[in-house]
C-alpha cells in the first residue's frame, strides 16, 4: 500500500543529524530573534498594534483577530527563508534574507530618527529587529556560510542507501 505522502524524505533536505556550521546556527538564531521581536511587540500590544495598523492601511478594517493574522503572517513569511537556508542550504535564500534587510533599512533609519528626536515611544524594536537582521546577513557571508551552500549542491551518499 505505500507509506503516507508525508513520510518520504526530501532528498533536498540536509539531515538534521548534520551539523551546522556555526555562522549559519548564528545566522538562524539572530534572524529568528529579528522576525520574534516584532511578533512579540505588538502581540502584547494589540490594541496599539491595531491603532498603527490602521493608520498605515486605513482602507482596510482592521480588527483584534486580523491584527493576530497579520502577525502570524509576518512571522511565518520570515521563517520561510530561515527553513531555506538551515534545512536546506538554497542559497537563493541568502540574496532573499539580504534583501529583506535591505527593505527593512530605511524604516530602521526613520525609527533611529525619531529616537534620537525622542519623539515616538515603541520604535525601538524595529532597531532591534533590524540589528538581528544585519547579523544573520553578515553570518551567510561568512568562509563556514560559503562551503554550507556549496556543499549542499553535493550528492550525499546516505540518499543512496
Amino acid at each position: 500500500m505505500g507509506g503516507l505522502p508525508f513520510t518520504k524524505v526530501n532528498p533536498n533536505m540536509i539531515p538534521l543529524s548534520r551539523p551546522r556550521p556555526t555562522p549559519i546556527n548564528i545566522f538562524a538564531a539572530a534572524f529568528f530573534t529579528a522576525a520574534l521581536v516584532p511578533f512579540l511587540d505588538g502581540i502584547t500590544q494589540l490594541g496599539l498594534t491595531e491603532t498603527r495598523l490602521q493608520v498605515e492601511y486605513p482602507y482596510f478594517p482592521w480588527s483584534r483577530d486580523l491584527v493576530i493574522v497579520w502577525l502570524f503572517s509576518w512571522l511565518s513569511i520570515a521563517l520561510i527563508p530561515l527553513a531555506m537556508v538551515w534545512l536546506i542550504a538554497a542559497p537563493i535564500a541568502r540574496w532573499l534574507v539580504s534583501a529583506m534587510t535591505l527593505v527593512k533599512a530605511p524604516g530602521a533609519f526613520l525609527s533611529a530618527a525619531s529616537l534620537l528626536g525622542e519623539s515616538g515611544g515603541g520604535e525601538g524594536e524595529r532597531l532591534v529587529s533590524f540589528a538581528f537582521a544585519v547579523l544573520g546577513v553578515v553570518m551567510l557571508f561568512q568562509p563556514a556560510s560559503q562551503e554550507w551552500f556549496a556543499r549542499a549542491q553535493e550528492v550525499d551518499p546516505a540518499v543512496f542507501e
